[in-house]
């Protein structure tokens, strides 16, 4: 047996003593390391002069029926292997058959070339192809056809046990499964190695890969793999963008809705309400009660306070009248002071059914009474009025409320035609 140690382009071997004149004797195995001939139909090459053996390797190794017979003399060794466009090779070694003391033999069998052995291959693949091809179509085929004749431990013995053996013959060879398989090529007169039907269970191949999908917000769908595996293409899930829709009928404003839910103010009004909307949240404190809130005919209780109205009027925007005035949105929030020279001056401050449903609820108006002869606050019919006590009406059909000298009141809308009034007053018949 001689042993080849080849890694990538480099061999070596380990050898004893070859004699000539041997016949299908000689057996060799060749061991690889490295990754470079994995996946390649391996071949050894044995020179001498003009005389080559060009052995197809079946199981990394030459056998004694593959007529490996070398005659006396130096041999270059060397390998090929094939993979699809790929050809790997290595430097030749030499081996050195010494002669034997038998001088009346022929010297060696001359072996089949590549081509010859590749030729040989095909014509009994496609003799049996053909057999198989014609059972079929005669129905003879039922699956069971292909029958393995026997089983021997060696070549040696089959060829022992089988003298007379048919073209397409089939016979295990070897001590136990898996077992070699040998079919009788009745072209050429020999045994060919098949190898075996079944190789050996495998080791338990690595955990596959886990692709997860991933999309971003324009609809392209990509993959993330956790073994670094290249990933499928991105792909874009959505559909084409679809054409421009008509325009759609313009929508109600927000103060064409508040009609519809029963407001009854100018747009002015409803528009001054939404701006101050955010002042009047800040108002509130936590847990307390909202002021706009009432119930059937008393102000809810706590939601306003004399303190309040009084203070913010105090700190409130002074506006001088020297002459009697009507109430407007524009005097919302600030203190109206009636002054004057003569102490039998009046001053009368009127709150009339047009300008009431132009003050937003929430509105607040203070009237300071300065020197000045009588201060009056005319409220108009219709419109009712809280004060002193939580819940006492004043009027609910119109009312003159006398602010004395030096004296302030604070109004404060808290329904649609309802003013809470705070401050010191009398009023008048």
């Amino acid at each position: 047996m001689i042993d080849f140690y080849i890694t990538e382009q480099t061999i070596r071997f380990a050898s004893p003593v070859i004699a000539a004149n041997s016949r299908d004797y000689l057996t060799a195995r060749f061991h690889f390391s490295g990754a470079a001939w994995e996946g390649c139909s391996k071949w050894a090459h044995f020179r001498q002069g003009e005389t080559v053996y060009d052995l197809n390797l079946e199981n990394d190794e030459i056998n004694s029926g593959m007529h490996l017979n070398l005659s006396v003399g130096q041999w270059e060794v060397y390998l090929s292997g094939h993979r699809e466009e790929t050809r790997i090779t290595t430097v030749p070694v030499l081996l050195q058959v010494r002669e034997s003391g038998l001088i009346d033999e022929p010297l060696h069998q001359i072996p089949l070339s590549v081509a010859e052995q590749v030729d040989s291959k095909a014509n009994l693949a496609l003799e049996k192809a053909k057999a198989i091809e014609e059972r079929i179509e005669s129905g003879a085929l039922d699956g069971k056809d292909f029958q393995i004749l026997g089983f021997y431990g060696s070549l040696d013995e089959l060829r022992a046990a089988v003298k007379k053996p048919e073209r397409g013959d089939v016979y295990g060879v070897g001590a136990e499964a898996p077992y070699l398989i040998y079919v009788y090529d009745g072209l050429n007169d020999r045994w060919v190695n098949n190898g075996s039907i079944q190789g050996p269970k495998g080791d338990e191949g690595e955990k596959g890969a886990t692709f997860s999908p991933q999309i971003d917000g324009s609809g392209n769908l990509s993959w993330v793999n956790d073994k670094g595996l290249s990933n499928p293409e991105t792909v874009n899930i959505w559909g084409d963008k679809g054409e421009k829709g008509d325009k759609g009928d313009s929508g109600e404003s927000p103060y064409e809705l508040a009609v519809k839910e029963g407001f009854s103010g100018t747009e002015a009004t409803f528009n001054w309400s939404l701006a101050h909307i955010a002042g009047h949240a800040a108002q509130h404190k936590s847990g307390g009660t909202d002021p706009l809130e009432v119930e059937t005919d008393s102000i809810k209780a706590g939601a306003v306070t004399r303190s309040k109205l009084a203070k913010d009027a105090l700190y409130s925007p002074l506006l001088q009248k020297t002459s009697s005035y009507t109430l407007t949105a524009n005097d919302i929030g600030k203190t109206i002071f009636s002054d004057g020279s003569q102490a039998s001056q009046v001053r009368i401050f009127t709150l009339d059914a047009t300008n009431n449903d132009a003050l937003p609820i929430g509105a607040e108006i203070a009237i300071l009474a300065g020197n000045t002869g009588t201060t009056k606050l005319t409220v108009e019919a219709g419109i009712g009025v809280r004060g002193n006590k939580d819940g006492d009406v004043l009027s609910s059909d119109g009312i003159t409320v006398t602010i004395p000298r030096y004296c302030m009141i604070a109004l404060k809308k808290v329904y649609a035609k309802h003013w809470f009034i705070t401050g010191v007053f009398e009023v008048a018949s």
